[in-house]
């Protein structure tokens, strides 16, 4: 029996089994099958990752695909890079509210520095050494310190990188009960002149503050979620079009965050924390119109007695049977993955063996791309924005021509002629009737 308190510790594995569940259906049905998935969790150099992507690639395959959500973080300073030379990089942290969480990574020892600004012109200051941590029983390193009646904890732990052995990464956390990091201020740094050091935010908010102009260290790359990150699962964006709507009260709400399918300034954007590219693909995700569930709308105030505002995004409700429904207008990646995964649902019906690798490469080959001074794929848009269409003519096209290919072993010929689904129909068109068919790997259409 798993205690609720410890069900996290469990997340990717009741994630996998839901997977494994509804592809087992579809195997049952004789069905191919695309999941839609909108949830995440930072990246880890622990090897857990590198576990869930091992068993992801066991579960995916021939008409078995997953699409998953990139994930919101991509205006949030969450990556620092201090390279060897430069003797200190740093930002000021808040906690979420009580703890901050970061990963960092480096084959050099160097020293975390925690300031916390109870007196702004000397504040208190503690130097957490690398190689203390390393050296402390089972590489974990636990203190903390009191500052004006507030206790503020700490803990690293020091493991090998799993990407990398011959770098090592620590995981830190820094906790206070009265809350981290609004009053009074606290700041991070990574020290080191001989280091070259990366550190990813995983819990908690990095900011600049007037206290210390030189702690500007940050930007907002490396924040594609896991299982969005794994190179057996397609991660998706968000762009946006609609900039503002009417709720179910006659106020306009403006939410304007681009037009014309440019990437949302929250959508996350990789690379990998293995240096891959992500997202793979890009869809609108702004503004979106879909329905809400009748149980969230019944329960209007969050735990701690505060309205959830998302309902004010309601732009219609009606009554059935006692329940009130809605058509909530929402933004995320959450809105853009489920437009991806239509899309492929409707090519698996064209051709229910394809694969993630499949998808991929038709992406590369039909997306439409906002900013063309890019090269493709990239770091924020991955391939392109999917063309639905474009996308279904091409796995049809791919389809066709494996025919042909076929055929031509056989029956080497110029005018063959087949129907959509493959079928030949004979090398004169004068006689068929009005459609489309495939003739040398080309569309062509007959209108009367």
């Amino acid at each position: 029996m798993i205690e609720p308190r410890d069900y996290y510790k469990y997340t990717y594995a009741t994630d996998a089994l839901g997977f494994k569940y509804i592809f087992d259906y579809a195997t049952q049905h004789h069905q191919p099958c695309v999941i839609n998935f909108s949830e995440g969790s930072p990246q880890d150099f622990r090897g857990d990752d590198q576990l869930y992507y091992e068993l992801l690639a066991g579960l995916t395959g021939p008409g078995r695909i997953i699409v998953s959500s990139a994930g919101n973080d991509g205006a949030k300073t969450t990556y620092i890079h201090k390279g060897i030379g430069k003797e200190r990089a740093g930002t000021f942290l808040r906690g979420n509210p009580k703890s901050f969480g970061c990963t960092a990574k480096s084959r050099q020892p160097f020293m975390f520095r925690v300031s916390i600004y109870n007196k702004v012109a000397s504040p208190k200051t503690v130097d957490l050494s690398t190689v203390r941590v390393c050296s402390s029983k089972d590489s974990l390193l636990t203190d903390s310190v009191l500052v004006d009646g507030k206790m503020y904890k700490w803990s690293v732990l020091a493991f090998p990188n799993s990407y990398n052995r011959q770098e090592t990464a620590y995981d830190l956390r820094l906790s206070c009960k009265q809350g981290l990091g609004d009053n009074p201020r606290v700041s991070l740094q990574i020290v080191g002149r001989d280091a070259d050091v990366e550190l990813y935010r995983t819990s908690g908010e990095m900011f600049t503050d007037v206290l210390d102009p030189t702690l500007n260290a940050g930007d907002c790359s490396r924040t594609v979620f896991s299982p969005s990150s794994s190179p057996d699962v397609i991660s998706v964006g968000a762009t946006g079009y609609r900039t503002q709507f009417i709720n179910y009260l006659n106020e306009k709400k403006v939410y304007n965050n681009g037009t014309n399918g440019v990437r949302t300034p929250f959508s996350a954007m990789g690379p990998t924390f293995d240096g891959r590219i992500k997202p793979d693909v890009m869809a609108p995700g702004q503004n979106i119109i879909s329905s809400y569930s009748s149980f969230y709308i019944s329960n209007t105030h969050r735990e701690d007695g505060s309205v959830k505002n998302d309902l004010k995004s309601d732009i219609r409700r009606f009554e059935y049977n006692g329940r009130t429904y809605s058509w909530n207008a929402n933004a995320g990646t959450s809105m853009s993955a489920p437009v991806v995964t239509g899309a492929i649902a409707l090519w698996l019906q064209a051709d229910p063996t394809l694969t993630t690798s499949d998808c991929m490469d038709i992406f590369a080959k039909t997306c439409t791309h906002y900013d063309s001074s890019l090269s493709y794929p990239n770091n924020l848009y991955g391939y392109g924005q999917i063309d639905v269409m474009a996308g279904l003519q091409e796995v049809l096209r791919r389809k066709a021509l494996g025919i042909n290919a076929i055929e031509r072993k056989e029956e080497p010929s110029d005018n063959r002629i087949f129907l959509l689904d493959g079928r030949y129909v004979g090398t004169d068109d004068s006689n068929l009737p009005k459609g489309i068919y495939i003739r040398n790997g080309k569309k062509l259409m007959k209108c009367n």
